[in-house]
């Protein structure tokens, strides 16, 4: 018997989302990402893949340019999106095929991958290179941060001198007199990058002792900071030269000299840069209480260390942190205020105060006379208004000194309008005087006629009021009748 058959093409799945999966690589600096290889198992060794770089939504920029993984590079700080083109290799296209109908070649495409980003991009320095020994504690190095990071992710490693190797590393924070490298490095785990300048050069300068001489206490000791006494050492002679060994040789009465000197010559020095001060000559009086110098429990000196968080506080110390220290850091907050802008909003408010209230006592008195105004005269007096309109007052808000100008300015006119307005109402006045005086004269003159012309003759008339005093009574009963 016979049968016909064929071999067919293997089909190896893709055109959609499912279709494919997660691969975790890296770059050739070390950096992680992750791309998109099929999922299918019989593409193992049968595809190659050529990537494409996408914008955020997906979209193939250029698809003349053809990516391979090592053309893919991580950036912590940009992130860039890519699509996998799955390809069969020449050797295998014709034992294996993609599906019929896939849109060529957009139906081809993985679904868009990451490589890169999320990371925040900062600028580190120093803000000292110098500091100054203390007493072998670790020095305190400031790093100034540009950007969106906490010093808490930083590492900071040191080395001796300005070469960087592990023979070099300093274990923790360098504490003695030299020169060293500081290099800054983020924390693992961080989203940090650092751009620019990462290593700095730092040195621990000798501490400088100071020549005063505190010569309240005997012998004279000097003027020493907390811990001071470990760099420095007395010398005491009598005025013969004999060595004073001992401070339970000197006797009351005698008068001796003392110098002082750097003992710990690696670490401490001068003021001046010299090793040793002039001598000093003390009178030893029989009240006098003697301390030895070269004690470091000698009262003479500061006991307590200024570093140290439970260090109490000393209530006459003039450096100490206590309330005047609080004061002291307010005064200081206040220098950076902007005074002279305050200044000037305050007095703004004030003059918007005044103004404003002295436009409304305007603007009621206007309104008052013209009231009486037209209560009273404005049968026999009128006359247009010709007034300024009331601004809207929501004007003058924005800023204080701008708003101060205007309330000024819309003082003056409510000014002018109670002015304008007081004016028309004397205006009033006077016309409704007049007015009353010539109906009441009128009214005289029609009886008199009247009187004459039914009896046929006249009465020798009786002395009556003047025209000027009735006019004065007509005034007199109106300014009685209109309101105070």
């Amino acid at each position: 018997w016979e049968k016909d058959w064929e071999v067919t093409p293997a089909e190896i799945k893709v055109g959609s989302p499912n279709d494919w999966k997660d691969v975790e690589g890296e770059d050739e600096e070390g950096n992680k990402y992750t791309y998109k290889v099929l999922a299918d198992e019989k593409a193992e060794g049968i595809v190659e893949y050529v990537y494409f770089e996408t914008d955020s939504k997906g979209n193939v920029i250029d698809a003349t340019k053809e990516l391979s993984l090592e053309d893919i590079h991580v950036s912590a700080t940009e992130r860039k999106y890519y699509v996998a083109y799955p390809k069969i290799k020449a050797g295998f296209a014709q034992n294996y095929k993609f599906p019929d109908g896939l849109v060529d070649p957009t139906g081809y495409y993985s679904q868009p991958f990451t490589a890169g980003g999320g990371s925040t991009a900062v600028q580190v320095t120093i803000e000292n290179s110098e500091y100054e020994y203390n007493n072998g504690k670790e020095i305190k190095v400031k790093v100034i941060i540009t950007g969106s990071a906490k010093e808490s992710d930083l590492v900071m490693t040191y080395y001796k001198g300005d070469i960087v190797s592990e023979e070099n590393k300093v274990e923790g924070v360098p504490k003695e007199v030299g020169k060293y490298t500081v290099v800054i490095s983020v924390k693992n785990g961080s989203n940090v990058v650092l751009s620019g300048k990462t290593q700095y050069e730092i040195e621990i300068t000798k501490a400088k002792i100071s020549k005063e001489w505190n010569k309240n206490a005997k012998p004279y000791v000097l003027n020493l900071k907390y811990g001071q006494i470990k760099g420095v050492e007395y010398e005491i002679q009598d005025l013969e030269g004999n060595a004073i060994t001992d401070v339970s040789q000197l006797v009351a009465g005698n008068t001796y000299k003392i110098k002082a000197k750097i003992k710990d010559t690696q670490n401490y020095i001068f003021a001046d840069d010299t090793l040793e001060t002039e001598w000093e000559e003390f009178e030893v009086r029989a009240d006098d209480v003697i301390y030895d110098p070269n004690d470091p429990n000698n009262p003479n000196y500061p006991q307590t260390d200024p570093d140290d968080p439970n260090t109490p506080i000393n209530p006459d110390d003039p450096n100490g942190d206590n309330n005047g220290g609080a004061l002291d850091e307010i005064l200081e907050k206040i220098k950076d205020l902007p005074l002279w802008q305050l200044i000037a909003s305050v007095i703004s408010i004030i003059l918007i105060i005044a103004f404003l209230s002295k436009t409304a006592s305007n603007e009621s008195k206007r309104k008052k006379a013209k009231k009486v105004m037209e209560k009273k005269y404005n049968t026999f007096y009128a006359t247009a208004f010709l007034g300024v309109s009331v601004t809207n007052w929501t004007v003058i808000a924005s800023v204080l000194m701008g708003s101060a100008v205007l309330s000024l300015i819309f003082m003056v006119i409510s000014q002018k309008r109670r002015n304008k307005a007081e004016e028309e109402l004397e205006d009033a006045k006077e016309e409704y005087n007049k007015m009353m005086l010539m109906r009441m004269m009128g009214g005289n003159v029609g009886n008199m006629q009247n009187g004459m012309g039914a009896q046929g003759f006249a009465y020798a008339p009786q002395q009556g009021l003047g025209a000027e005093e009735i006019r004065g009574i007509v005034s007199e009963t109106m300014t009685a009748m209109l309101p105070n």
